[in-house]
């Protein structure tokens, strides 16, 4: 008995720590689900701006590489001001949710 008064200090520090750690380990290593959202509203998002960008292409054939080599970009800005995507800011909410 007198082993655990003279170390009861110590003990309780020791079992201080162990809580503490114990803790950030589980925020650390907590399952994220948001991940496979994310995911999935980014892939969704994703085929959005392709469908437009191919509707846009398709009233602008001069755009439309001549080889496969040929990259073709088109800007968000120009697809927004012809109609065929929302607000950009709604676009990245989407991305931010």
């Amino acid at each position: 008995m007198n082993w655990l008064r003279d170390n009861i200090l110590k003990i309780l520090i020791i079992l201080g720590v162990a809580v503490v750690a114990v803790v950030i380990l589980a925020i650390v290593f907590k399952p994220n689900n948001n991940s496979v959202e994310s995911a999935s509203k980014y892939a969704e998002l994703e085929t959005k701006l392709q469908n437009a960008a191919i509707k846009y292409v398709s009233q602008h054939k001069k755009l439309l590489p001549t080889t496969t080599e040929n990259i073709t970009k088109i800007d968000l800005k120009t697809l927004q001001c012809n109609g065929h995507t929302k607000n950009p800011r709604m676009i990245d909410r989407t991305l931010h949710e």
